[in-house]
């Protein structure tokens, strides 16, 4: 994740120039909430805590189609 994201987030921080556009932003922040559920998934269930497991399990249904949206929007 951060050498994807050290040219055009890290590099620049806190001024970005004209190539960070609105698709980047969307698909940075999807991504990195992909990741995020992730991490939070599997320890969700060794937590015990199967019905967050099962609603963290729901949101990939809504944020993968947001991946492939935004992925294409960046091409």
């Amino acid at each position: 994740m951060v050498a994807g994201f050290r040219v055009p987030y890290f590099s620049g921080f806190p001024n970005f120039g004209k190539a960070v556009t609105p698709a980047v932003r969307a698909q940075a922040l999807v991504q990195f909430t992909w990741v995020a559920l992730a991490v939070a998934q599997p320890l969700a269930i060794g937590a015990g805590a199967y019905r967050t497991h099962r609603l963290l399990g729901r949101l990939s249904f809504f944020l993968a189609p947001l991946i492939v949206l935004f992925a294409s929007a960046m091409i």
